[in-house]
C-alpha cells in the first residue's frame, strides 16, 4: 500500500513524500481430529481428541507483526493442553490464546489443542469450533478465521461377547462393527 502525506515545512514549503506500508497476508486452518489423526466426525462423551490449527505466512507477503491467536472453545469441550512449534500459548477458562509475535513471510505454525468432550456434552449435539487471527499489519482478514465441527455421539467402541448361543451384537454394534469394518477396508 502509498499512502500520500503532505508535510509543510518552515518557510511555508509544500512537500510530499510517498510512504510505503509494509502489510501481510495471513491465513488459518484448523481441523478436529481423533487420537489416531483422522477428521474427526462423531466423538462420544469423555472422548480424547486434538484441534490441529495452521497459522500461514503468505510467500508473497511480508513478515507478519503482533500476530495473536484466539481460539474460545464451546462449554462442551474441557481444554487440557496447548502446544505450538513456537510462540506462547496459554489456558484461561474456555480460551486457548497464542502469541507469536513476528511471522515470517512464508512461514507456518502448527497449533494442538488437546481437548476432551465433557460428560454432560448432550449427545447429537453439533460441537462447531472457530479460532481467529489477527496482526498488526494484516491486509486480507477475510482468511483469519477458521473452525471444525463434529457431533457428539454415542460410545462407539464394540465389545463382542461370546455365550453358548454364539456371538451376540446389538442393532447399534452391528452398525459400528460394519463401518469400523468398511473403513478399515478404506485404509488398506
Amino acid at each position: 500500500m502509498i499512502f500520500k502525506n503532505t508535510a509543510i515545512l518552515l518557510a511555508f514549503t509544500a512537500m510530499s513524500m510517498a510512504v510505503t506500508v509494509h502489510a501481510t497476508d495471513l491465513s488459518l486452518t484448523k481441523a478436529a481430529l481423533d487420537s489416531q489423526g483422522r477428521a474427526l466426525i462423531e466423538a462420544a462423551p469423555g472422548t480424547e481428541f486434538f484441534y490441529e490449527i495452521f497459522v500461514r505466512d503468505s510467500k508473497e507477503s511480508v513478515e507478519g507483526i503482533n500476530v495473536f491467536l484466539t481460539d474460545t472453545l464451546p462449554e462442551e469441550i474441557q481444554v487440557l493442553t496447548v502446544t505450538a512449534d513456537r510462540g506462547l500459548c496459554a489456558i484461561q477458562d474456555q480460551i486457548v490464546t497464542c502469541d507469536f509475535g513476528t511471522v515470517a513471510d512464508g512461514e507456518a505454525i502448527r497449533v494442538l489443542i488437546t481437548a476432551k468432550v465433557r460428560e454432560s456434552a448432550a449427545l447429537g449435539a453439533a460441537i462447531l469450533n472457530n479460532a481467529t487471527l489477527t496482526a498488526d499489519n494484516e491486509v486480507q482478514p477475510s482468511n483469519n478465521e477458521a473452525g471444525a465441527q463434529f457431533t457428539v455421539g454415542t460410545d462407539t467402541s464394540t465389545e463382542l461377547t461370546t455365550s453358548s448361543g454364539g456371538c451376540s451384537l446389538t442393532p447399534s454394534q452391528q452398525k459400528t462393527l460394519l463401518w469400523k469394518t468398511f473403513q478399515r477396508g478404506l485404509a488398506d
